[in-house]
């Protein structure tokens, strides 16, 4: 990860050839921070060679999200000042203070982190440090991903952001152990919770509380099909009280407490008999079926309007406080999830957790869980071959997590790893370079290039001057292979994309559409002759070319297809409900199509050959997986478009394009 601003290159360095030649010859030495002495308060930074003793290197490489803080000036002793402004000093110095407790990292000596170890301020150390990026992540013992180091930046946001933090912090260790699918570990600060809140210590109790609500560890872990506290939380808690306290009074003082229990006795008599009675452990009379969790939920459950007005309502504070902790933790694991998100989907991210697969050395945390408790526990580990819980959440049927009705029926833990999982798995090159956020659109090259067979390609981009997200898949179209470019071009113009009528060039002016990518298959081969990839001497079967004529000065996507469809009704082009009068605008003025002799026509291009597809499934290739063009064969001159009608092959004229004859230009 760089700093997001671009640094002006001094005067005198941009002069001096000897000074850039030495550079050039000397190794590259990485700046390191000393934890013991962050965790202290104290930066102290060394260099040392990146290809030095891999012991002597053993280092923490941080992955983060920049934040926007006042800026924090730090001395590195190193010949340059950091300015700091993507985390709060403190933060850092937390950080580092838990590291040298935690297991696997406390003997690890130095920690990377891009805001203090690549010098700003001088260009060709910057320059250099960041082609060597991936590099020092790849050198490094343990990738360390802290998605939240930039938590003063959210909290100086949003005051909301502020109150999910404190939850967070305040239950720190359950949500920890949550995560970790502790179950024990949370019965454990369960039964300490409701001490504290002072719920009568009563075994039968605690256990209605425990089996029959969401408001405790089994609520948490375990996917919940009724809906029984949600509507009316406190209801639902004061009605298990009511059953406990029926199950131990021999004549029930109150026609509330007759009814229930009077309910109850019918659900265990239509169930096909009636259990004899017990004492419990007091030696007190205790009629099980009172105590039948299926059959509390399935009271709870029918008719819960008739039933809140025949039971009355007890006032305990501590029922409160167990929904109000209930409703904390599940918002707090909501925050987490959203700041997986937003880490996971930036683009210098992406590279660093890419490149942690290859030695599978990921771990995280959370700022906002080191509390003084959390010491010496160890941090969350990603394991690449064979992630938490996959197992489980794979064969978990998870509710929709917009369900209103049931909001928390999820198990939280799983639904965590899930995202995770779903974040941090393998995403196709387009998704890297494109899916991604990023601040200058140049870093999705230096991040993603090094990770892809274009690796050779990555000391070219100070030149590209890329600044637009339209400039990188320009050049994309220009250093890509065959495949590659095709599967853009199908991208960029796939029905769930947003083709900008009227933008040139219009196979890079859309947004693209991610649904089609899983329709991609590598296997079956694409609409092209690929022995005219291959051989010398041919034309490639998709090409960009510069138009420079006077009359046009625009980028050119030249398409050799194998068959093409052509739509039978040239009268739907004049149909401004089927296509936008501004497309034509754009054909007649921007690319000088002739308005009264030339005849537009609409063309669908498949994107595999259509014969190698398997039968079951060809129809839908042919529908979804094709791009329709407008344009003009006399002139050939063609723009991607997107009409407001579903192409239909029945109504198009199927062509071969056996001797390569026919070249869509494409602008």
């Amino acid at each position: 990860m760089t700093k997001d601003d671009p640094v002006e290159r001094l005067s005198q360095e941009s002069t001096s050839n000897d000074t850039q030649q030495q550079q050039q010859q000397e190794p590259f030495k990485v700046v390191l921070v000393d934890i013991e002495k962050a965790s202290e308060l104290e930066i102290h930074c060394v260099e040392m060679p990146l290809e030095g003793n891999v012991e002597e290197l053993s280092f923490v490489a941080l992955s983060y999200r920049w934040g926007e803080l006042h800026e924090t000036t730090v001395d590195t002793q190193l010949d340059y000042l950091a300015t700091v402004t993507s985390f709060n000093s403190y933060d850092f110095y937390r950080l580092c203070k838990i590291m040298t407790y935690e297991p696997d990292l406390k003997q690890i000596k130095y920690v990377w982190v891009d805001a203090i170890c690549v010098n700003q301020t001088n260009y060709d150390r910057r320059k250099a440090t960041i082609h060597q990026m991936s590099n020092i992540y790849a050198k490094a013992t343990y990738i360390l991903a802290v998605p939240d180091l930039h938590m003063r930046h959210l909290m100086n946001t949003y005051t909301e952001h502020y109150k999910n933090i404190e939850i967070c912090h305040h239950y720190s260790e359950y949500i920890y152990h949550l995560i970790q699918g502790n179950i024990d570990q949370l019965h454990r600060l369960d039964s300490q919770f409701l001490d504290k809140i002072k719920v009568p210590a009563d075994r039968t109790l605690r256990q209605l509380l425990a089996k029959c609500t969401t408001y405790l560890a089994d609520g948490f872990t375990t996917r919940q099909q009724h809906d029984h506290n949600i509507a009316h939380p406190e209801d639902a808690l004061d009605l298990l009280c009511e059953i406990y306290h029926t199950s131990l009074l021999a004549k029930p003082p109150r026609k509330d407490l007759d009814y229930i229990k009077n309910q109850t006795q019918q659900k265990e008599e239509e169930d096909g008999g009636r259990a004899g009675d017990n004492n419990d452990d007091d030696g007190d009379p205790l009629d099980e079926s009172l105590l039948c969790y299926d059959k509390v939920a399935s009271i709870i459950l029918e008719e819960p309007e008739r039933r809140w007005m025949k039971i009355g309502k007890i006032d305990k504070i501590w029922t409160h406080e167990l929904i109000k902790r209930r409703n904390a933790i599940r918002k707090a694991m909501e925050f987490i999830e959203d700041i997986i998100v937003d880490w996971s989907s930036r683009v210098w991210v992406i590279s660093e957790y890419t490149i942690s697969k290859k030695k599978n050395n990921l771990k995280y945390w959370f700022i906002q869980l080191s509390a003084r408790e959390m010491l010496e526990l160890p941090f969350f580990t990603f394991d690449f071959t064979n992630p938490a819980f996959d197992a489980v959440v794979q064969k978990t049927d998870f509710a929709p997590t917009k369900n209103k009705t049931d909001p928390n029926s999820n198990p939280a833990h799983l639904s965590f790893h899930r995202l995770v999982i779903k974040q941090l798995n393998t995403q196709t090159f387009f998704e890297m370079i494109f899916k991604s956020k990023a601040t200058k659109n140049e870093d999705r090259f230096y991040a993603i290039l090094p990770q892809s067979k274009y690796k050779d390609r990555v000391s070219q981009v100070d030149h590209w001057k890329i600044t637009t997200l339209m400039s990188a898949k320009l050049k994309l179209f220009e250093i890509m292979d065959t495949r590659d470019k095709w599967n853009l071009l199908f991208l960029s113009g796939s029905r769930t994309s947003s083709v900008m009528h009227g933008v040139l060039p219009s196979f890079c002016a859309s947004d693209i559409g991610w649904a089609e990518i899983s329709t991609f298959v590598e296997e079956y081969p694409c609409n092209f002759d690929m022995h005219n990839d291959q051989d010398e001497g041919t034309f490639s079967p998709i090409s960009l070319h510069h138009q420079r004529t006077k009359a046009l000065r625009l980028p050119c996507l030249q398409l050799i297809p194998k068959e093409y469809y052509v739509e039978e009704n040239t009268c739907k082009v004049d149909d401004s409900i089927i296509f936008p009068s501004r497309l034509k605008e754009t054909l007649y003025n921007r690319l000088q199509v002739d308005q009264h002799s030339s005849v537009l026509d609409i063309v669908f291009l498949p994107q595999y050959d259509e014969k190698a597809i398997p039968s079951s499934i060809r129809k839908q290739y042919a529908r979804f997986n094709c791009i329709p063009l407008i344009g003009c064969f006399v002139e050939n001159k063609w723009m991607l478009c997107r009409p407001r009608s579903i192409y239909q092959q029945s109504e198009c004229n199927h062509y071969y394009n056996h001797d390569n004859d026919i070249v869509f230009n494409i602008y």
